[in-house]
């Protein structure tokens, strides 16, 4: 799982849960460009368990394009697909 796909849980999951921190990801291992403002991370291997634990407390919402939706496929377990589109032009949206 890439760095950007952890923000994307930690951007969805992190502030319903704040209670009960228990990420593997240390904070300081994420380039700061790429950090929540909440520095809270999961990894995809802790994804499931976490949902389960909190099911109907969390709200699990992808934030990447309808295009790497369907180069990289979808979570069964995701809520919403809201994406968080780069700005026009960047070039960020593009992929190999």
């Amino acid at each position: 799982m890439t760095i950007n796909a952890l923000r994307i849980v930690a951007f969805a999951a992190a502030p319903l849960s704040l209670a009960t921190p228990c990420f593997a990801v240390d904070p300081a291992a994420v380039p700061e460009a790429k950090r929540t403002m909440l520095g809270l991370y999961l990894t995809s291997q802790e994804v499931p368990s976490f949902l389960a634990e909190r099911r109907g407390r969390s709200l699990f919402v992808d934030v990447r394009t309808p295009a790497e939706l369907a180069a990289t496929g979808v979570a069964a377990m995701i809520d919403a697909n809201a994406p968080l589109l780069p700005p026009s032009g960047s070039g960020a949206d593009a992929r190999p």
